[in-house]
């Protein structure tokens, strides 16, 4: 569930309650203005912080705080409580004044403290002149407000610079406090309680360390302690603040990790203080994050919670279970098995060797060598080497030997903030920006068996934000569907921010011959299993047992009342179509999958008739997972719904991460289309501009492709000497959002081009790219002839006029063709041909060149079946035309041209078809075809709850979606 963006999914009935109470008592008392979201606002005034903030789905009021615990071997070693003040503070305010008190504020007391005080607060912020200007004490050691002095607030919180942070307030600047904890005494309700956690093993700068040691000396001096009131005993010696160890007890490691992983909880160390004991659980807590992807980790060993209770200390014990062995705890000991009993040792190739204990080789992905890199930023943890955290930078994505080790966020950060820094970085884990919060427009793909939309509605949208961590109360600003073509569009407002979601739903099979770049085009793609009882209904499976299973490939014959039985071309993802979603998720791209697409559940057919692995199955998180980490990617973007979610309270196992992709709109050229009188462009004048509808940084990647040779495809190298590419380049300057920017071509457009040409720009970033696409139309200099062959359905009585669907001699179509020769430069002379006038041409052996004086061949334009009349029933006339389909010239196909089955009584042998499949790509007589004509028979369901009897209940939209 876990996953960037910090949006906290289950939370626990109980706090959640109880935070709401408290929301509505707040809320009837100072009004609903108020209360906002953590934003990046900053208030000039104590009296303008609002009262409740929402962050991460929480709501924190000064009552009921943002709690970073910091964890250190020894309470004098505490940093994180100077940067916020008050009881924050390892020194608490609090036993200061009781120390004031007691000495009857002396002032030479109160002014050591304030110089110690100052000591370690600006080590922490790098000496800055107004934190050593007395950022706690003002000169005489006279304690500030606490309001005052929540520097962390301010960094984390507030995009202030940071000379700003003494004069300005930010929205969670009396809302965010720090506990400090010892090691040794840390609790399950610590781990718990906490919204951040800072696991320090050692002191940076002895400076730090000046305000405990004062404080003890003094308190020794006015014997004070913990039996007079203070919180604690101050104690030095000198040995104090040495320490280099965290003696965190193993069950609370493990409970700290399943939190970094399943409640987005924010984790962050330093690497340096690594224990040599291996028992030690804060070196078992580093194992789990550093040598072995979360991912994986949650498959192999912490899939289910054996024990289940998260409301009360469990006394040291958790046992959780995975696909790879069991991990089970102790206060003392944490334990890792595999299911054939062997204990995985601890170490920092331990999950590797567990798999590969004798080869020697080095860790892959998703295993790792845990010292390879300990400085990366990845999800909610951050590990960094050696030197204070809040004055390190991490090193850019260049620098860093293996920035995919495991997915180190690098580009995540620079892409939300700019750049990297140690600010940059606590906000990401913290989750007080995610990219999530990039979102605006949300494009999608909803893939079902047959087409029949489950995502495609109102309620779906805020599904679908949901998936984004987008959660709460939503409403519906707009929303259109169109039946014909399965596209929806909903505008929902949540949190007071508009979300635009269009959702295309279509089948498998229209997936298939989906001919988009859905790398470059799509933001979330869904995988789902849905199939009402009463929508599709077959009367036979496979075979028996198998009836209802996703069918592969040629896998089945079923029944309509229609058409009797046919044999379908199944369900299944094309291998085409396979890997095509998986180039999508190797992007790092978001996938939702119902949950029996996801687990390869029982009710889908993991083979394929030959025995291979069936796409479908595949496609499941295990089988992608496989490939993913056998090519070195440790973790990816896919999600289903959690074991919990419900239709009214949709919840999915992590949450997932948008594609903050540089969105740009094309300026120019406009959009040409065949039905505008628009003149076309003389070539010379043409333009490509873009209007940047986010901000697209320096060093963005574009590309512009122009499609040259009309193949509908866009080409890196030149084909037949038309190259395609016109710019490739990094873009020098940052293109502010609204702001236009026109691409600088490597070399002119030829002047000899003419006629219509689709085009795309591609704009990449952070490693996200967006494309669009368009077209424009070039004058065309010359006009010329093409010659077209029409051969058509009809016997010696039927007239070409009386026969065809479309007669391409015809007036209306000649007028459309001429109105547009100004762009063509072409005229049509058409030489129509009956089907068997064309077999006899073709038997004699002297016309074997007859075909080359067309331009292009067109076949049929009239409705036939395979009845009497069909082409082709010769061998000459097949050969002739495969012959000059391979010489590179083009023929069209129209519809009907093709027998939808292998034989039948009343049917002529499809000869055409037997010949011709393969050459234009289809699957194979009696397999492809019956498709065509029993539509949605022709795909299958991938669910088990189908009736076993009945008859298939079509309607107009599928018949649409479903096309293959």
């Amino acid at each position: 569930m876990s996953r960037l963006g910090k949006k906290l999914k289950n939370i626990e009935l109980k706090k959640y309650c109880a935070a709401l109470m408290a929301l509505v008592t707040v809320v009837s008392a100072i009004g609903v203005g108020r209360m906002i979201q953590a934003r990046a606002d900053s208030y000039d005034s104590r009296d303008e912080i609002p009262t409740v903030v929402e962050f991460n789905d929480k709501y924190y009021t000064k009552d009921n705080p943002y709690v970073v615990l910091e964890v250190v071997p020894e309470i004098c070693m505490g940093q994180f409580g100077y940067w916020v003040g008050g009881d924050s503070m390892p020194v608490k305010e609090s036993d200061v004044r009781k120390l004031y008190a007691a000495c009857g504020e002396n002032a030479d007391v109160k002014r050591q403290m304030g110089e110690a005080f100052s000591f370690s607060a600006a080590q922490l912020y790098g000496g800055q002149n107004y934190v050593n200007g007395h950022f706690i004490c003002d000169e005489y050691g006279n304690l500030r407000d606490f309001e005052d002095r929540n520097v962390l607030a301010h960094m984390i919180f507030s995009d202030n610079d940071d000379t700003d942070m003494m004069t300005k307030f930010s929205d969670m600047t009396d809302k965010l406090v720090v506990k400090t904890v010892k090691a040794s005494d840390l609790t399950y309700d610590d781990v718990k309680n906490a919204n951040f956690v800072y696991l320090n093993p050692k002191t940076h700068d002895s400076s730090n360390l000046r305000a405990y040691q004062k404080m003890a000396e003094l308190c020794k001096q006015y014997n004070l302690g913990r039996a007079t009131g203070l919180s604690q005993d101050y104690i030095w010696t000198s040995t104090s603040g040495t320490s280099t160890t965290l003696n965190i007890s193993n069950d609370l490691a493990l409970y700290l990790y399943m939190r970094n992983v399943n409640d987005n909880l924010a984790v962050v160390t330093d690497w340096s203080g690594i224990p040599v004991d291996r028992t030690n659980g804060f070196y078992q807590f580093l194992m789990l994050e550093l040598a072995i992807s979360q991912e994986q980790f949650m498959e192999e060993y912490g899939a289910e919670d054996l024990i289940n209770d998260e409301n009360e200390n469990r006394a040291g014990v958790f046992q959780y279970e995975g696909s790879g062995g069991t991990i089970e705890t102790t206060k003392t000991s944490m334990t890792v098995k595999r299911h054939d009993g062997t204990v995985v040792e601890w170490g920092t190739e331990m999950f590797w060797r567990a798999l590969h204990p004798t080869d020697g080789s080095a860790p892959q992905a998703p295993y790792f060598n845990a010292t390879t890199t300990p400085e990366y930023v990845h999800n909610n943890f951050f590990t960094y080497h050696g030197t204070n955290v809040m004055d390190q930078s991490l090193k850019n994505k260049e620098s860093i030997a293996n920035p995919d080790w495991p997915t180190c966020d690098i580009n995540k950060i620079d892409d939300l903030f700019g750049k990297h820094g140690y600010r940059e970085v606590l906000r990401y884990i913290m989750g007080k920006y995610s990219l999530n919060d990039l979102m605006s427009t949300i494009e999608v793909i909803e893939i079902q068996p047959w087409g029949r939309n489950e995502f495609n509605n109102e309620a779906g949208a805020d599904k679908i934000l949901r998936t984004f961590g987008i959660n709460g109360d939503y409403t519906v600003k707009s929303k259109s569907f169109d039946e014909g073509t399965g596209k929806g569009t909903y505008v929902i407002n949540k949190k007071s921010k508009d979300f635009t979601i269009n959702i295309r739903s279509m089948s498998v099979n229209a997936f298939n011959g989906l001919s988009d770049d859905i790398v470059s085009s799509v933001d979330l793609i869904i995988i789902g299993t849905y199939n009402p009882s009463d929508y599709v209904n077959t009367n036979y499976g496979r075979n028996a047992e198998n009836n209802g299973t996703v069918i592969t490939e040629d896998g089945a014959i079923v029944s309509t009342s229609k058409f009797g039985n046919k044999q379908t071309s199944g369900n299944d993802f094309t291998d085409k179509a396979y890997e095509k979603l998986y180039e999508y998720v190797k992007a790092g791209l978001p996938l939702l999958e119902m949950s029996d697409v996801y687990n390869a559940g029982s009710t889908i057919d993991r083979t394929k008739r030959d025995g291979s692995d069936s796409n479908i199955y595949k496609m499941s998180r295990v089988k992608l997972n496989e490939r993913l980490n056998a090519e070195g990617k440790a973790s990816s973007n896919i999600t289903s719904e959690a074991s919990d979610s419900t239709a009214s309270d949709f919840k999915v196992k992590k949450m997932l991460t948008y594609p903050s992709r540089p969105r740009f709109t094309i300026v120019s050229p406009a959009a040409y289309d065949y039905d505008t009188n628009r003149a076309p462009q003389d070539v010379n004048s043409i333009r490509f501009t873009i209007r940047a509808d986010s901000k697209i940084p320096a060093g963005s990647h574009i590309k512009l492709y122009i499609d040259s040779n009309a193949d509908a495809l866009y080409n890196e190298v030149s084909v037949r000497g038309k190259r395609e590419v016109f710019a490739d380049y990094d873009i020098p300057d940052t293109i502010n959002s609204g702001s236009e920017y026109t691409i600088t071509l490597n070399g002119a457009i030829p002047e000899k081009w003419f006629g219509y040409f689709k085009f795309k720009i591609e704009v990449t970033r952070a490693g996200f790219t967006e494309a669009q696409e368009s077209s424009f139309a070039l004058k065309a200099q010359e006009t010329r002839t093409v010659k077209v062959l029409q051969i058509y359905n009809a016997t010696a009585a039927e007239t070409y006029e009386g026969t065809t669907t479309m007669n391409l001699k015809g007036s209306a179509f000649s007028d459309s063709f001429r109105a547009a020769s100004s762009v063509t430069g072409m005229r049509l002379d058409v030489t129509p041909m009956k089907v068997y006038e064309f077999e006899d041409l073709m038997a004699d052996d002297r016309n074997k060149d007859y075909l080359s004086q067309y331009s292009i061949v067109v076949v049929g334009f009239r409705d036939s079946y395979g009845k009497a009349g069909t082409p082709f029933r010769t061998q000459p006339a097949i050969d002739a035309l495969n012959a000059y389909i391979d010489a590179g010239n083009s023929v069209l196909f129209t519809h009907d041209t093709m027998a939808y089955q292998a034989s039948n009584s009343d049917y002529n042998e499809p000869i055409m078809t037997t010949n011709l499949t393969q050459p234009i790509g289809m699957k194979g007589p009696g397999i492809f075809t019956n498709s065509l004509i029993s539509k949605v028979s022709g795909q299958y369901t991938a669910f088990n709850d189908v009736s076993k009897s009945g008859s298939t209940k079509d309607t107009t939209r599928v018949n649409k979606l479903n096309w293959v």
